[in-house]
């Protein structure tokens, strides 16, 4: 019997037995927020955690804006990512906030020190309703940076001092501030990462329209990538987000192109343990995606494809 597999994709394409011809598929599914008016409510809630509240960090998304939203008419704007003081006053910003203001048009990113200090950066692209684009902020204790589709766009300095993070959850798409402030976001976001170092420019450029390969995901604490309508973290922070109100998954955002590995049978892109596993629970299945070789059952020159693509 064939086991049950956490994660499968059509396979396009001929493998030879040891040798692998790139495929590529396109990133198929991203989360769409209905923040239309205050009467709709969609948000993901990400549990407070001790990895997310790193010192020095860098976040990351792609989003495509749909409209306004609701209580982010200002120049800081709708939260894509943040981790806020919910109920919190307006003046009261989080520890740190990338986003979108439907204001300005501008690409935000806001952080607060322990002082009690925000300081902010705005991108020079103007982001329109419709349009997708890769937004990142990084955070290295004395500069902010702002990017673009990879391109550095703003820098600004620290006041000084650490951020100031509390026991607040992360959410995507709201920030929940009192008077009004809730900078909810309506719109698409998808591929949301969180670092706990800085990315340098080299490295966001390289990656924002690529998967991430193993070799590239240290001190990556959380990824999102929505695939199969699932808010699973895709890192292993084991940080998986929950639907607060409603949402929806629809075609990706992202220009991102997923490369098929031959013997990554989690869809995972690594080639490890949890292939091996699963090969092996699979074996002589004429139904499994880790047929690699398409003779019609898993076997011994699968196991020989797996094991020649170990990186994990």
């Amino acid at each position: 019997m064939t086991p049950a597999l956490p994660r499968t994709r059509s396979l396009v394409g001929l493998f030879t037995c040891l040798a692998v011809t790139p495929v590529t598929l396109a990133d198929t599914q991203a989360l769409q927020l209905p923040n239309e008016t205050i009467k709709n409510l969609g948000y993901v809630r990400i549990a407070d955690a001790p990895s997310l509240e790193p010192p020095t960090f860098t976040i990351e998304a792609w989003i495509r804006p749909m409209g306004p939203g609701v209580g982010g008419g200002d120049v800081w704007g709708c939260a894509i990512v943040n981790k806020p003081t919910e109920g919190g006053s307006t003046f009261v910003l989080p520890s740190y906030m990338l986003g979108w203001s439907p204001t300005t048009k501008r690409i935000t990113a806001i952080g607060r020190t322990e002082d009690g200090v925000n300081f902010n950066g705005f991108s020079t692209t103007l982001v329109q309703v419709g349009e997708s684009v890769h937004a990142a902020m990084t955070f290295d204790g004395t500069w902010m940076r702002v990017y673009v589709n990879g391109v550095l766009e703003s820098t600004v300095p620290s006041p000084g001092g650490a951020i100031a993070y509390g026991a607040e959850d992360v959410l995507l798409g709201a920030s929940n501030f009192s008077g009004g402030k809730l900078r909810r976001f309506d719109g698409v976001i998808d591929e949301v990462r969180i670092w706990s170092t800085v990315r340098s420019a080299a490295q966001i450029e390289a990656a924002f329209q690529c998967p991430l390969p193993c070799t590239d995901r240290a001190s990556l604490e959380a990824w999102y990538r929505f695939e199969g309508g699932s808010l699973e973290d895709f890192s292993d922070g084991g940080h998986p987000g929950t639907m607060v109100g409603s949402g929806s998954f629809i075609d990706g955002v992202t220009q991102c192109q997923d490369p098929i590995v031959s013997g990554d049978v989690d869809g995972d892109l690594c080639v490890g343990a949890i292939d091996l596993a699963l090969l092996l629970g699979a074996w002589g299945s004429t139904q499994s995606p880790a047929d690699f070789d398409f003779d019609g059952e898993v076997g011994a020159s699968d196991l020989a494809i797996l094991l020649g693509a170990w990186n994990g």
